[in-house]
């Protein structure tokens, strides 16, 4: 939905879009017809397929089985400004798509190995809380990078990222994100 893929794609054309295997695809795309998402044929030995209806319903439908792509958060000091580099997550990344006023600690989403080397760099240390910090870094389970066209993480794992959060600012700002989605 993120990057809406063309009429009918193919899946191994989606994976090199996205940085995966055919195989990974193929299962991920099985899985998301059994979730009734997409619709799947066959022409020759090609499998195709196609959005199973409008996006903003899809994106509905499929929120039970959608899970926030940050994998851990990290609180660190002693990180350099070069050595800042990823893209505006967490409540820095939904202010600069709302009203939202920014947080007092910047964030940023990495991958994995990305995040490591940050981790183990020279002078940067990891704190147990958050007050102190100077950066927040969330380890994403994807490749945050694919997704997103700009300095900030693209909305739909945005949204993903802080559904849960408890804060009614937060929830409204969302809802405000939200609506700049181009379907």
């Amino acid at each position: 939905l993120a990057n809406r893929p063309p009429a009918s794609s193919t899946p191994s054309g989606l994976a090199r879009r996205l940085g995966y295997t055919a195989m990974a695809m193929g299962q991920a795309l099985n899985q998301l017809e059994d979730a009734k998402l997409v619709h799947v044929h066959k022409e020759g030995r090609e499998r195709l397929f196609e959005l199973a209806g409008q996006p903003t319903d899809l994106w509905h439908q499929a929120q039970p089985l959608l899970a926030s792509p940050v994998g851990r958060r990290h609180h660190l000091v002693g990180v350099t400004p070069s050595a800042r580099k990823g893209l505006i997550a967490g409540l820095g990344a939904l202010a600069t798509y709302s009203t939202l006023a920014e947080p007092a600690v910047p964030a940023v989403a990495l991958d994995r190995v990305t995040a490591k080397s940050l981790l183990n760099a020279p002078g940067v240390q990891e704190l147990p809380a958050p007050a102190e910090a100077d950066l927040e870094v969330e380890v994403w389970t994807y490749k945050p990078t694919v997704l997103s066209e700009g300095p900030a993480v693209d909305r739909l794992s945005l949204y993903l990222s802080l559904r849960d959060d408890t804060d009614e600012r937060v929830q409204s700002a969302l809802d405000e994100m939200m609506l700049g989605v181009t379907w």
